[in-house]
């Protein structure tokens, strides 16, 4: 809503017999006009953000295979001890299973953290 405010044409603007009233946005007004503005900016900056955080990527998952070690009278269960690899198998021209399930999920994992960070 606009309101309206008598010009003082005294100073030099048009002549007081035209009539002429001026629309100037009161200090209230004004402010208002520019919460308001601010209020929408805010909520199309917050949206924006929202929308470029729906990517959904879903980590990999490793296989849990189970390997009882004895070690010092304790037994102790490591689920991810299929993904060691002997020097051997590191340093083989064309790997073995075992290898090749260790550097597939390892290039999954390399693909989801490429994705998430993009």
């Amino acid at each position: 809503m606009v309101e309206r405010v008598a010009v003082n044409h005294e100073a030099g603007g048009s002549s007081p017999s035209s009539g002429a009233t001026g629309t100037i946005l009161s200090d209230n007004m004004s402010r208002a006009n520019i919460q308001y503005y601010l209020m929408i900016y805010s909520i199309f900056i917050l949206v924006l953000i929202m929308g470029s955080c729906t990517k959904s990527f879903v980590p990999p998952v490793a296989v849990k295979k189970s390997h009882e070690m004895h070690i010092h009278g304790d037994t102790r269960i490591d689920n991810y001890h299929w993904m060691r690899l002997t020097d051997e198998q590191k340093s083989a021209k064309e790997p073995d299973s075992q290898t090749s399930n260790v550097l597939d999920y390892i290039h999954a994992e390399r693909s989801f953290t490429k994705g998430s960070l993009a």
